[in-house]
């Protein structure tokens, strides 16, 4: 039996595109058929410039909604958030607004998207809101909310997992994806840092970690902080076996863990 799909229109001054949802096969048991997978998850160099510092508001939204109305959270997976990340890059980069992805680099449906990002469409339910023009997430899941098609998707009750994109055009107008999904295949993907600026970027009354060996963070917003941890520095170890004994009570040392001591020769 085929997959059943509904399909809402709606324009609004700010356009946020018809919403889109697909469920499962209504026959338990049925095999799914093998699907070749149509392109690939990776965004062009060119392409929209990737907001990410956005999107894990939007993901508050979505959640502090439905528990208001008694449905279980959303976990945000990997492969759902490179299917969001791709789709809103590609609408900045091409300035156009529609669910199926059009040529270059290659015309395909949603579906086919969401099996290169690695999400299982052919076997799982899915939902897909799109739009673009509003400058804050604040804005863009009332303008989702507001529109019938799209609110069934947020509030969808089937649905486990969801992945936000938002990316900006050369001329600043952002575009922003949600996908959502009956799996949660694929797990959660790495936290975002911003490293060693010694700021309290993101306003939590802590200050992020000094030379974190893990950040990967391009932008302050989306920052981790590491909780506090004893110093390495004092303890008349060579811990990170280079030959040297950490300074003893050094004044300077501002390190959280051995692989980042501060060393000085005796």
């Amino acid at each position: 039996m085929k997959a059943r799909a509904s399909v809402l229109t709606l324009a609004l001054a700010t356009a946020v595109a018809a919403a889109v949802a697909v469920l499962p096969s209504s026959v338990p048991g049925t095999p799914a058929p093998a699907q070749a997978v149509v392109g690939n998850c990776t965004p062009g160099s060119d392409w929209g410039t990737l907001r990410q510092d956005l999107t894990a508001r939007v993901v508050d939204l979505v959640n502090q909604h439905r528990a208001a109305r008694g449905l279980s959270q959303l976990t945000v997976t990997t492969p759902l958030t490179n299917a969001a990340i791709w789709k809103s890059r590609h609408m900045a980069k091409y300035v156009y607004m529609a669910h199926a992805d059009p040529a270059p680099p290659v015309a395909r449906s949603v579906s086919d998207r969401l099996l290169a990002c690695a999400y299982p469409a052919s076997t799982s339910g899915w939902g897909e809101n799109i739009a673009y023009g509003y400058t804050s997430a604040d804005a863009v899941m009332q303008g989702w909310l507001n529109s019938p098609g799209h609110r069934a998707n947020i509030e969808n009750p089937s649905y486990r997992a969801i992945g936000v994109g938002a990316a900006s055009s050369s001329t600043g107008r952002l575009y922003w994806t949600q996908e959502f999904g009956t799996s949660t295949s694929g797990g959660a993907p790495p936290p975002s840092y911003a490293c060693s600026n010694g700021l309290d970027d993101d306003g939590d009354g802590k200050v992020d970690y000094p030379a974190d060996p893990g950040c990967s963070s391009s932008t302050d917003t989306n920052e981790y902080n590491a909780p506090p941890a004893a110093a390495a520095c004092g303890n008349g170890l060579d811990d990170d076996a280079d030959g040297r004994v950490d300074y003893p009570a050094d004044p300077g040392c501002k390190s959280l863990s051995d692989n980042n001591e501060s060393d000085r020769a005796r």
